[in-house]
């Protein structure tokens, strides 16, 4: 793993609390309550993403990542699943 992604993983880890089965962001929030953090020194990536893109794999276009613990500050990457951005509601 290269040095840039060992330290993505290390931040998530600090900065993740257990709560039960899920790991709740404690970094950084935007206004809808999902956690948020820097990445590539320049962006900002939520943090589920990046936890998705670290421990699972990359994200296709047009997909979404969900929680199936429905709490926007789990990082937890078992308690995450991708949705095509399609299947919304309608």
């Amino acid at each position: 793993m290269a040095k840039k992604n060992l330290d993505i993983v290390r931040r998530l880890i600090e900065s993740a609390v257990e709560q039960g089965s899920c790991w709740i962001w404690a970094g950084d929030r935007d206004i809808h309550g999902y956690g948020h953090l820097l990445v590539d020194d320049e962006r900002l990536e939520y943090a589920h993403v990046v936890s998705y893109k670290i421990f699972i794999e990359s994200i296709a276009s047009g997909m979404t990542v969900c929680h199936n613990c429905d709490r926007p500050l789990c990082v937890n990457p078992d308690h995450l699943f991708l949705r095509n951005d399609i299947s919304g509601d309608l």
